[in-house]
């Protein structure tokens, strides 16, 4: 056991076996973050350096988990292609729990890990979060230094949404009594080409043999939905929060659009159920 200051500049020898850890009396969630230190192992090579990005040729990412402008807690990737797809890295760092809530990455031999490792090959990366917290969450990319020429994709498995990922996004999520909110099924993280991203889903939506398209999604200020002409009558469109309560219903006439105003709404998830005819459909809606 070792307890140093490494406020200033600092030289830390430590075997490659050793762990970081620390702990608190709150219920708040520790997050370390030392600056201008260099960790060497005890055969003398450097094995970090925290004021340089590109030692070894690695690239990082740093997803932070908040609620309430407090933080809960934070994942960190180094990516670097010396890294293996399918073993334990030397900078891989298992997640240890916090009292309210651990947000950690799941390595490919199930490991949920804080400091995660990978190479940048194609990859989809599941994201884990355990809390008994109900509330709403922001996801902060606090530095994304990964070249150009890859893309990192937050996608959300239940709003069925992606986004791009660069230092400074942000993404908003709500957490609730449902199992699908949280745990390891609700988000993953994508690597890929940049050439091959996937667009945000902020276009309009229209699966196939509908003929009522709503969008944008997420919506921000307004919801747009419009009928085609092809229609034999209105189509009634309702969309409702996630503790059941209507918070809009209109009808849509052939042929036209409608607008909703959805500024003064609180964000995170809503269902939007249309019905056409004898057919009624049920999709997520996100208010950012």
């Amino acid at each position: 056991f070792v307890q140093a200051d490494v406020s200033a500049n600092a030289t830390l020898n430590i075997p490659t076996s050793a762990i970081f850890t620390g702990t608190n009396a709150g219920t708040s969630a520790v997050v370390a973050n030392v600056q201008n230190a260099e960790f060497v192992g005890i055969d003398g090579k450097t094995l970090a350096n925290t004021n340089d990005n590109s030692v070894s040729g690695i690239s990082r990412l740093k997803l932070r988990l908040e609620s309430n402008g407090t933080t809960n807690d934070e994942i960190n990737f180094l990516f670097d292609e010396q890294a293996k797809a399918t073993t334990t890295d030397r900078f891989d760092f298992g997640k240890l729990p916090n009292t309210l809530l651990d947000f950690y990455s799941v390595s490919a031999d199930n490991k949920n890990l804080a400091v995660d490792q990978r190479n940048l090959d194609a990859q989809r990366i599941p994201l884990g979060i355990n809390t008994n917290l109900q509330q709403h969450f922001t996801l902060v990319v606090d530095e994304n230094t990964v070249p150009a020429a890859k893309e990192l994709i937050l996608h959300d498995y239940l709003l069925n949404t992606n986004k791009v990922l660069k230092t400074g996004t942000t993404y908003e999520f709500d957490v609730t009594a449902a199992s699908n909110s949280k745990g390891t099924q609700r988000l993953e993280l994508i690597v890929q080409d940049a050439k091959s991203a996937i667009t945000p889903t902020n276009l309009s939506i229209q699966l196939k043999g509908e003929t009522v398209k709503w969008w944008p999604n997420p919506a921000k200020e307004f919801l747009y939905i419009e009928s085609s002409p092809a229609n034999a009558q209105a189509a009634t469109v309702e969309i409702v929060n996630v503790y059941g309560q209507k918070m809009k219903t209109l009808s849509v006439q052939p042929g036209t659009k409608a607008n909703v105003a959805v500024s003064n709404w609180t964000s995170g998830l809503y269902l939007i159920k249309i019905t056409n005819g004898n057919s009624t459909t049920t999709h997520k809606l996100i208010i950012e």
